[in-house]
């Protein structure tokens, strides 16, 4: 099929014709999308000013190659006492920083590698050392974030006064000094006080047995029973006094224990002998349950003192029924649980048991003797140990103390001692 001149001129010229129709349309969508972005822009940028504008913290504008400012908000204003906008973007960073920074270092040289880590990293916060004009410095927390501006890359700093923040900090500070002095005075009074008691209790407690097992002549029963009360008394003030001693020292920085790597049941064995009668005359029966338990570093003594105040309580609060002194290995740790069937601790009272001088029973119904001090002076000795001290209980039904002790080297992060093997 042949097509003539006339009618292939008539096609290209609807082909323009299309072309031209589509070029419009696509213009119209043009100038809309470009009204719509324009639309969009403004709305940002008074959003963005709205911000700024109201913003507490100042916010400024700093442009290279000099770094001056070239924009400051209504808080930059205020915030460094200038008396406009005008006067401030005369100005720069190092010229509302007083000449050096707590540091020693001089304001206008970090000035400078802060804006360079802004500039390479994006964003930078820290804290800043500035001053108002003609009044005095301030600390400040500044955030320099990089933008961009006119198509020209400009840093935007956010600077917020902290003062306050400041010398509520240092009234902590400031607390803390105090209570670690008072805190010091106090160990140190107790010490002496302690000591001081200590001294003529001794000669007493001397006179009041020799008075009891008659070397100084016989008594009669009044004078027996006298005596024996007065002898109680003092046993129990050289307790107390005792516990305030041993506190006293745990509390000492330069406190040491002497670890040896020794079979926990050695320590349980040598406190059984001693409280077992005492068990039995309260008609309680009093157990050992262990087998196959490895040697752990540990201060024998003060092991020894811990098991004897935890089973002594026990037997203390159970007036029938059993304890138990059930020692075990569990996972890096030998476990040592003291379970009795005694009266049991409340919720409430068990939150408070190690607090030192807290004891469960008001003063005025309490028909147990001691200190309050006993379970203080325990968890101290444990966590020395490096280990833990804890309880389970049910009111009138129970209690389960129960501490750990690290096995092999962990018991040398303690204290930097030597570990001593023994047998």
């Amino acid at each position: 099929m042949k097509v003539n001149k006339s009618d292939k001129s008539l096609f290209d010229e609807e082909i323009v014709l299309s072309i031209m129709e589509d070029l419009k349309e696509s213009q119209v969508e043009i100038e809309e999308l470009n009204k719509e972005l324009k639309r969009k822009a403004e709305a940002s940028e008074t959003k963005y000013k709205a911000i700024y504008d109201s913003s507490a913290d100042a916010i400024m504008v700093l442009e290279p190659p000099t770094w001056k400012f070239t924009s400051g908000n209504l808080a930059t204003i205020k915030m460094f006492k200038v008396k406009d906008e005008k006067e401030f973007v005369a100005l720069g960073p190092w010229d509302v920083s007083p000449e050096k920074q707590p540091d020693g270092k001089l304001s206008s040289e970090e000035a400078k590698k802060m804006i360079t880590k802004a500039m390479k990293e994006g964003s930078i916060f820290f804290e800043w050392t500035h001053k108002r004009i003609n009044d005095g410095e301030f600390p400040a927390t500044v955030l320099l974030s990089k933008m961009k501006l006119n198509g020209k890359e400009v840093l935007q700093a956010v600077v917020r006064d902290i003062t306050i923040r400041k010398e509520a900090e240092q009234k902590i500070k400031d607390a803390n000094k105090s209570l670690l002095e008072v805190d010091a005075l106090k160990g140190k009074f107790l010490t002496v006080t302690s000591h001081e008691l200590k001294t003529p209790l001794t000669p007493a407690k001397i006179q009041a047995q020799m008075l009891l097992e008659g070397d100084l002549g016989e008594l009669n029963e009044k004078q027996h029973k006298s005596f024996d009360i007065i002898l109680r008394n003092i046993n129990r003030l050289d307790g107390l006094i005792s516990d305030i001693l041993e506190i006293s020292k745990l509390q000492e920085s330069g406190f040491k224990l002497t670890f040896r790597k020794t079979n926990i049941k050695k320590c349980v064995d040598s406190v059984m002998i001693s409280l077992v009668p005492v068990a039995k005359k309260k008609g309680v029966i009093l157990s050992y349950v262990g087998k196959g338990v490895p040697s752990v570093p540990l201060d024998k003594e003060r092991i020894e003192g811990v098991l004897t105040n935890l089973v002594g309580n026990a037997i203390k609060f159970t007036d029938a029924g059993s304890i138990k002194v059930i020692v075990e290995k569990k996972n890096n740790d030998v476990l040592v649980r003291v379970v009795d069937t005694g009266v049991g601790i409340s919720k409430e009272n068990v939150k408070k048991l190690f607090k030192p001088f807290y004891q469960v029973e008001p003063m005025y119904t309490r028909k147990h003797g001691g200190t309050g001090l006993g379970l203080s002076i325990a968890a101290a000795i444990i966590k020395r140990h490096g280990g833990k001290l804890g309880i389970k209980s049910t009111l009138r039904k129970g209690s389960e103390f129960y501490f750990t002790l690290p096995i092999g080297k962990l018991g040398k992060k303690v204290v930097k001692k030597e570990v001593i093997k023994d047998g």
